[in-house]
């Protein structure tokens, strides 16, 4: 096993026994096993979360109470003792909360402003009593929203986070949502496909990820052509890092119906040596 797959895999397992807490202790776990390890920035990260403060106005409870079917608001932000990853995880959090789930608008693509939590609880307020407008009087559905981080574990010098979001309008589904958030703790910045790419081989990795697309769809579909009349491929700009290769993620009816989820596409990092910026490259294969 890897060093690089040990850093995932292992604190994956660490999180799953303390899904309250994690402080990450890579150094004595790999020794168990015998691995040779060079320090690691994880090995320094002291990993939780934390709820938002948050209650619904009166002017919604006092009509939801009694008909039991009142707004169900859930959102947690990233607390580690590295504050420059938190604002740049809770900011993501934070658009989420606001109303800003779009990824044509996402944090690595343009820089956001920071708001404030009297802003954040005036939008959930404002997405709660819509219920009471946009829902039939005798409606038992709520709405609910919820936002939270999951930290995957490093490789290298990234330390890797994916924020999650589910949220319901009432229907017949909620949208769920996920965006990758990958952070290089050596410059203590968020890393985006662009940067992570040599920006002239960006065709080459788009043809790579197509040819992942097809893959994906040939599980279900063997007929390429025709399912993309309906599902086109597109390149998505949700990427992060795994022990296998760089993996993009697309969201609910991006590239698939509905019932097949968030799909991933991953390209193995033997097909990227002259794609992926060498100083990048060099951390995770």
């Amino acid at each position: 096993m890897s060093t690089k797959q040990m850093s995932l895999k292992e604190l994956t397992l660490l999180r799953s026994q303390d899904k309250s807490f994690l402080i990450v202790k890579l150094f004595a776990v790999l020794t168990l096993i015998g691995v040779s390890v060079p320090p690691a920035n994880a090995a320094a990260l002291i990993y939780d979360t934390d709820y938002l403060d948050y209650s619904l106005p009166d002017t919604v409870t006092s009509e939801c109470l009694n008909k039991g079917n009142c707004p169900e608001i859930d959102i947690q932000y990233l607390k580690t003792n590295h504050d420059w990853m938190n604002q740049v995880v809770n900011e993501v959090i934070d658009g989420i909360a606001m109303g800003g789930i779009d990824m044509s608008a996402s944090a690595h693509d343009s820089e956001k402003e920071t708001v404030t939590t009297q802003e954040v609880t005036a939008a959930l307020d404002k997405f709660a009593q819509s219920q009471l407008t946009e829902l039939p009087a005798d409606s038992s559905l709520n709405y609910s929203l919820s936002a939270a981080p999951k930290y995957w574990g490093h490789i290298g010098d990234f330390e890797l986070f994916e924020v999650t979001s589910y949220v319901y309008w009432g229907g017949a589904h909620g949208m769920p949502y996920s965006e990758y958030v990958v952070l290089d703790s050596k410059t203590k910045r968020r890393l985006g496909l662009g940067d992570l790419l040599i920006a002239k081989e960006k065709p080459k990795f788009e043809a790579l990820a197509y040819d992942a697309y097809k893959q994906w769809v040939t599980q279900f579909n063997e007929d390429i052509e025709a399912y993309e009349k309906s599902w086109p491929f597109f390149l998505s700009s949700n990427v992060s890092l795994t022990d296998k290769g760089m993996v993009l993620k697309y969201q609910a009816y991006d590239i698939a119906p509905y019932a097949y989820g968030l799909p991933e596409l991953v390209i193995p990092y033997n097909k990227l040596g002259d794609i992926v910026r060498p100083q990048y490259l060099a951390q995770v294969h």
